[in-house]
């Protein structure tokens, strides 16, 4: 192809006449055909790797959102109580810190498609065996090999996007984050058929009618259900079609390792952080790692124990499965939307005034939501309002904040680093007060709800207070830039007078 790239340089370059007679017109054809063909190719194979991407998003949105509405379900076949079953939160979280660590340090020195590929199937390989395996500590060893991949995933995912488009970057980013809600959205769907019958609704049924209430805290709620002739869950095909899945998209990958050649275009990304200074640089990116730790743990604790609250004997609540998973639907589907309307909103806005109003929503409907107490008598869809407010308004919070922060510093790989590591410890740490409370005060997971994103509130306005002082990181080079293009033109004015 570089013979073909030269030949035709040489035709363009030959007399206007056309006297060069020793290259033919059609081998000028050829040539031309052949880089056009070869253009369309590697078109066609950056929007084949990025749409399986994107598969490989909606994955992780499946794998991540499985595990919290197959809990009450995994904790019945097992004989547990969701409480004692709550260190899983950190230890996913803890996985997934690790994961992302281990791929941040990896990338740039093994393959990102080797490491790719690993991530997805090794969340394949915990996925399989989670179900199954009805033991306390081999649940929560295979949680953790399955948070490592997913980590691993999100964090190499996420670079790999960033070197295929460049600078053209941002709208195919915002379609992965659209991929993974869309995946957290269909779980509840794909999941029902499988999950044990809750029965709390029916005893609390029961307790305000003609019966006292249980005294029995260790009762299950949930009827064992098994595979047709075995011993395996029932509840385990959700998770083999999870696995079959991600496997696929992890073999497709292998593919389009071993037989495209497509070249990964760099990041054009505009250094400045010699002119940020140590301490505003450090101090922010402080300030955001304390950001994602709270939006992570809030987003975590919604994904993991929504459906527990919905079938939880709150009032108001007592959802049969059918219920909770609708509920649960219906925040999927209005985070999807959420970061759908985000890749329009974002042409229009700035991210300041995006996260603004992302946030005053978020804490509105969490507000509402908190008082379910004070209006569950008379009606509950009033707490259906928040749920959909709250998916809506917190979707794009993740993908807008980097887009923030790249105002003031410069986002390179330490900075994500230090993000993803914040967002890991919040999915570790946060959601636990929660998941050790809920079963016995559902209320908490509510009251701790408008706890959260009041705090993101709050520390958002600090940082744009903090973020004004020193101002936008590419103003002044804006500006030098638009001066130095000025300069040019008087100089040719001057140049021109000068020969008149």
């Amino acid at each position: 192809m570089l013979d073909c790239d030269v030949t035709t340089t040489i035709l363009d370059q030959a007399t206007p006449n056309g006297k060069n007679e020793n290259l033919k017109q059609e081998e000028r054809d050829k040539c031309k055909d052949e880089i056009s063909n070869k253009k369309k190719s590697d078109v066609m194979a950056l929007y084949i790797n990025t749409g399986m991407l994107g598969a490989a998003f909606i994955a992780m949105g499946v794998n991540l959102t499985i595990f919290g509405l197959t809990l009450p379900s995994i904790a019945g076949n097992m004989n547990e109580t969701v409480e004692s079953l709550s260190p899983t939160l950190v230890i996913r979280g803890a996985g997934y810190l690790v994961g992302s660590a281990i791929s941040g340090a990896l990338e740039g020195k093994v393959d990102i498609y080797a490491i790719l590929i690993s991530s997805l199937f090794l969340t394949s390989i915990g996925q399989f065996f989670t179900p199954v395996l009805l033991n306390k500590m081999a649940l929560f060893l295979l949680l953790a090999v399955t948070s490592v991949g997913l980590g691993g995933l999100e964090t190499v995912g996420n670079v790999l996007c960033l070197q295929l488009w460049g600078d053209e970057v941002e709208p195919h980013l915002q379609f992965l984050h659209f991929c993974f809600c869309l995946g957290c959205a269909v779980t509840p769907l794909l999941a029902r058929p499988f999950l044990n019958e809750n029965h709390n609704h029916q005893k609390r049924m029961l307790a305000n009618n003609t019966q006292p209430r249980f005294e029995n805290a260790t009762e299950q709620d949930f009827s064992l259900r098994v595979i047709e002739n075995t011993e395996i869950p029932y509840v385990s095909i959700v998770y083999f079609l999870t696995v079959a899945l991600t496997t696929g998209i992890a073999v497709v990958f292998v593919g389009l390792k071993l037989f495209s050649k497509t070249g990964m275009p760099q990041s054009k990304q505009k250094n400045t952080i010699p002119k940020e200074g140590k301490l505003f640089r450090f101090g922010m990116m402080a300030l955001i790692f304390i950001f994602y730790v709270i939006y992570s743990g809030m987003e975590v604790t919604f994904l993991t124990l929504l459906f527990t609250f919905c079938g939880s004997d709150a009032e108001g609540m007592g959802y049969s499965k059918d219920g909770a998973s609708n509920l649960n639907a219906l925040f999927y589907s209005s985070v999807t939307v959420g970061q759908l309307l985000a890749i329009f909103l974002s042409k229009k806005f700035s991210p300041t005034v995006i996260l603004a109003g992302d946030l005053i929503v978020l804490v509105a409907s969490a507000l509402l939501m908190a008082f379910l107490p004070l209006y569950a008598s008379v009606t509950h869809r009033l707490f259906w309002v928040g749920l959909l407010f709250s998916g809506m308004s917190g979707a794009s919070v993740y993908g807008t904040m980097f887009l923030w922060a790249e105002r003031y510093i410069t986002v390179n790989g330490r900075a994500a680093s230090v993000f993803i590591v914040g967002a890991s410890l919040g999915e570790m740490l946060l959601p636990l007060p929660v998941g050790n409370l809920i079963e016995d005060q559902p209320y908490f997971f509510l009251i701790f709800g408008l706890i959260y994103a009041s705090c993101l509130g709050v520390l958002f306005l600090f940082m744009i207070r903090i973020a004004s002082w020193k101002g936008k990181r590419l103003q002044s080079d804006t500006e030098s830039k638009d001066e130095s293009i000025k300069l040019k033109h008087d100089d040719s004015k001057t140049e021109m007078t000068s020969q008149a």
